[in-house]
């Protein structure tokens, strides 16, 4: 099924022009969502078009404004607010937003399986865009340990 779901995207996310493309295809927002993490909003079509359509470029944005910086991510990477490039069409952008979902499922049926594994690929992530924040090693240090506590950051998504 992910397989499929990844092949479907591929073809027909170019297609996506508007906010409202997206969200109103019955399996594209599968994808998308699932590539952030946000597939439990897949319901809140209202929402989720709102963000892609406003961006990111005001701090006024509702991504902006939602504490859980995964829509942000979501907005820029499909480009569909003022002043942003659309990428629907970037088949190199689109192919790593695949790949991305595909890691994220693959992350939770084995999280589902073991939460030992969960956690370990959990850290490893964070550690990694730990690495590259380019923050103060004291910041880094509590970053890395609450993300472990928390066990949903990156900083409480």
């Amino acid at each position: 099924m992910l397989q499929r779901d990844s092949e479907y995207f591929l073809e027909n996310i170019g297609t996506a022009k508007t906010a409202e493309d997206l969200i109103g295809d019955p399996r594209l927002p599968g994808v998308a969502l699932g590539a952030f993490g946000l597939e439990e909003n897949s319901r809140k079509k209202a929402f989720l078009k709102r963000i892609l359509q406003e961006g990111t470029e005001a701090d006024d944005r509702l991504a902006n404004r939602v504490d859980d910086a995964r829509y942000v991510q979501f907005s820029e990477a499909f480009g569909f607010g003022p002043g942003q490039p659309l990428k629907t069409g970037n088949v190199q952008a689109m192919t790593d937003l695949v790949n991305t979902n595909q890691i994220q499922a693959f992350k939770t049926a084995a999280g589902g399986q073991d939460p030992s594994k969960r956690a370990a690929m959990f850290a490893e992530l964070e550690l990694a865009n730990l690495a590259e924040d380019g923050t103060s090693a004291d910041a880094q240090w509590f970053t890395c340990w609450h993300s472990l506590r928390c066990g949903r950051c990156s900083n409480c998504r």
